[in-house]
């Protein structure tokens, strides 16, 4: 049975610049964590605290 790891990042609303320097920065961070194994399941608005956005990523847990 695979097994998975979890990591939750919260990003405040408002703290990236708009228009396309923000989706390049935000590009940049998440092909970051791709490199490293995790990929992108959720992205919420509104799951822990009003005014941040919530990303969830997982990746596969190496066994051995």
């Amino acid at each position: 049975m695979e097994k998975f790891e979890y990591k939750v990042l919260s990003v405040k609303k408002g703290t990236f610049t708009s228009g396309e320097k923000y989706a390049k920065q935000i590009e940049t961070e998440l092909n970051a964590l791709g490199v490293e194994g995790w990929e992108l399941i959720e992205i919420t608005g509104n799951v822990t605290l009003e005014g941040f956005i919530v990303q969830i990523f997982k990746r596969k847990l190496n066994e051995g």
